[in-house]
C-alpha cells in the first residue's frame, strides 16, 4: 500500500510540475528539430526514415518524432501534445524509480528517489520541452535499475530471469538507441561494470538476462539499420547525418573534459549529494550494496564519458536516475544508522527533513519554468512564421514554395508556423530544406525554373555564420541574386537595439526567385 502512495505522489507532484501552461509558448530552441520529422512522419504515414522538409534527416533516430506523431495523433497536432512525451517520461521515469528505490530501500523512503528525480532541477527543463533528453533518460533509468537488480540484488542464472529480465532490458535499451543512438552506453556500461565490482566477481558480466537484454536490443536495431539503409537507397538523394564522434574530443577542452564529474555532479543536484554518505561507509546490508553499486555505476559512467573527450555535462544527465536512487538510502540511513557528524550532514542535505526539501525543490520548480519560458517565449519562431506566411500570402495568389537551408537549420519552426498560418486561410505553402545547397558553385541548378500555378521564394540569412561572411552575401557573390527579388525583411526574435533599430537574431531576407 505504501508503495501505491508514493507512486501516487510521484504522479501528483509530476502533474502539477509538468502540465500547467505546457503548451502556450511556440516551439523554440531545437524543438522544431523534432516536431517537423513527426509531422512529415503522420503525412507520409512512415515511421523509420525521418526528414525535414523533405531532407533526409538523420541526425538523431526516430523514436522520438514517432512519439510525437503518436501523441499528436492522439491529443491534436498542439505544443502541449508535442511536449505531452517529454513530461510523461519524466513522470514515469519517477514513478520507476520509486518502485525500485521501495523495493530495495523499503517503501517508507522509496517514493524520495522518484521524487528526486521529478523535481530535479535540470530535469525540469527536459520534461517542459519536445526534446529527446526526457524519453532517452526514462528507457535508461530503466535499463540500469534493471542491470542493478538483476547482477547486485538477486544475482542468479534461473531461466524466468533470463527470459523476463532479458526481454525488459532489451526493450529498455533498444527504446534508448532508437531515441538518441549510442549516446547512453557508457552510462549503460559503467552501470554493469560497477555492479561486477561490488559483487567482486567479474563472471557477473556473463549473466544470461544481460546477453539476451544486449542481444535483442542488437538484434532489432540491426535489422532496422538495415531497413533504413535500404530506404536511403532507394531515395538516392543527399541526407542531414552526424557522426557520433563530432561529440568527442577537440581542441582547447581539455581542461573541460577533466573537469566532467564536477560539472555533472553539480548540475545533478540535489540528487548528487546522497552519493557522498557513502564514501567511507562500510556495507552492513544488501541496502548498502544496492546504494554503492548505483553511485559508483555513476562514478564510472562519468569517467567512460571523459575517455571519450566529453566535455559537456549535458551528455552525462542519464546518469542522474542512479544518483537518484542513493536518496532513499541516506533516508533510511539518517533514520536508523547514522550517528553523529554523518547524520549532521545528512540532515544538512535535505534542509533538516525531507518535507522541508520537498517544498523548496517544488517552489524552485515553479520559479524555474514561471522565469526560464517567460524568457523562451519570445525567443520561439512562431510569429515569425505566421508574419512570414502574411506576408507571402499577400505577395501572391499562387501556391508557394519557401526553399532555406540556414535558417531551417537553427530555427525550422519558423517555417513549420508558416505552413500552418497558410493552411488556416486554405492556402498552399511548403517549406524545403535545401541542405546541399552551395551558392559558391551553384549556378542555373540551385535556381530552377518556377513552374506554372507556383510561386517560388528563397530565404537567406543575413548575419555572419563563421564561414566568411553571411548567406545572403554568398549567395551575391556567386552572382545568384541576379534572378532574386527581395520581397520580405525578417528575424526570428529581437536581440536588442543597433543603430536607432530593433536588432534580430537570425535576420533573414525572402526572396521571389524570378523567371530565367
Amino acid at each position: 500500500m505504501r508503495v501505491l502512495v508514493g507512486v501516487l505522489l510521484v504522479l501528483a507532484i509530476g502533474a502539477a510540475v509538468y502540465l500547467p501552461a505546457l503548451g502556450e509558448r511556440g516551439f523554440g530552441a531545437s524543438e522544431g528539430h523534432r516536431v517537423v520529422p513527426a509531422v512529415e512522419f503522420a503525412e507520409r504515414g512512415e515511421w523509420l526514415l525521418p526528414t525535414m522538409f523533405e531532407t533526409v534527416y538523420i541526425r538523431k533516430p526516430p523514436g522520438m518524432p514517432v512519439a510525437i506523431m503518436l501523441s499528436s495523433e492522439a491529443f491534436g497536432w498542439t505544443e502541449f501534445a508535442a511536449r505531452f512525451v517529454s513530461a510523461a517520461s519524466v513522470v514515469l521515469g519517477g514513478v520507476v524509480l520509486a518502485v525500485f528505490g521501495s523495493r530495495w530501500f523499503g517503501a517508507r523512503y522509496g517514493w524520495s528517489a522518484g521524487v528526486a528525480y521529478v523535481l530535479a532541477p535540470v530535469v525540469v527543463a527536459t520534461g517542459r520541452a519536445a526534446e529527446i533528453e526526457a524519453l532517452h533518460n526514462l528507457f535508461v533509468i530503466v535499463a540500469c535499475a534493471l542491470i542493478v537488480e538483476l547482477i547486485v540484488r538477486k544475482p542468479g542464472k534461473g531461466i524466468d530471469r533470463a527470459v523476463f529480465g532479458g526481454v525488459a532490458l532489451g526493450a529498455a535499451l533498444l527504446g534508448m538507441v532508437l531515441t538518441k543512438g549510442p549516446a547512453a552506453i557508457p552510462t549503460v556500461a559503467g552501470a554493469v561494470l560497477a555492479c561486477a565490482m561490488i559483487v567482486r566477481r567479474w563472471s557477473a558480466l556473463a549473466s544470461p538476462a544481460l546477453w539476451v537484454g544486449i542481444g535483442i536490443a542488437a538484434g532489432v536495431a540491426a535489422w532496422l539499420a538495415l531497413e533504413l539503409s535500404a530506404q536511403l537507397g532507394i531515395r538516392a538523394e543527399p541526407h542531414v547525418a552526424q557522426s557520433p564522434l563530432a561529440f568527442s574530443f577537440s581542441a582547447g577542452q581539455l581542461l573541460s573534459i577533466l573537469a566532467l564529474p564536477i560539472a555533472a555532479f553539480a548540475s545533478h543536484l540535489p540528487a548528487s549529494l546522497a552519493m557522498l554518505p557513502l564514501v567511507g561507509w562500510q556495507d552492513l546490508d544488501d541496502r548498502d550494496r544496492l546504494a554503492r553499486a548505483c553511485a559508483r555505476a555513476w562514478l564510472v559512467s562519468v569517467v567512460i564519458y571523459m575517455a571519450f573527450g566529453v566535455s559537456n555535462n549535458r551528455y552525462a544527465l542519464p546518469s542522474i536516475g542512479l544518483a537518484c536512487l542513493c536518496v532513499p538510502w541516506v533516508l533510511h540511513a539518517t533514520a536508523h544508522r547514522f550517528t553523529g557528524l554523518r547524520r549532521l550532514g545528512s540532515t544538512l542535505a535535505v534542509f533538516g527533513s525531507p518535507k522541508v526539501m520537498l517544498v523548496l525543490l517544488l517552489v524552485a520548480a515553479g520559479v524555474r519554468t514561471w522565469l526560464v519560458e517567460r524568457r523562451e517565449a519570445i525567443k520561439s519562431g512562431r510569429e515569425p512564421g505566421i508574419a512570414l506566411a502574411e506576408a507571402l500570402m499577400q505577395e501572391t495568389p499562387l501556391a508557394i514554395e519557401v526553399w532555406a537551408d540556414q535558417l531551417i537549420e537553427a530555427r525550422p519552426e519558423t517555417l513549420l508556423y508558416a505552413e500552418r498560418r497558410a493552411e488556416q486561410d486554405g492556402r498552399e505553402l511548403r517549406g524545403f530544406w535545401s541542405a546541399s545547397w552551395d551558392p559558391v558553385e551553384a549556378d542555373g541548378p540551385s535556381l530552377p525554373a518556377t513552374p506554372p500555378g507556383l510561386a517560388r521564394f528563397v530565404l537567406l540569412r543575413r548575419d555572419e555564420d563563421g564561414y566568411g561572411g553571411s548567406e545572403l552575401s554568398r549567395f551575391r557573390d556567386a552572382g545568384l541574386t541576379q534572378r532574386l527579388m527581395p520581397v520580405y525583411d525578417g528575424g526570428v526574435y529581437p536581440d536588442g537595439e543597433r543603430n536607432g533599430e530593433t536588432a534580430y537574431r537570425f535576420p533573414f531576407t525572402v526572396f521571389r526567385v524570378l523567371p530565367e
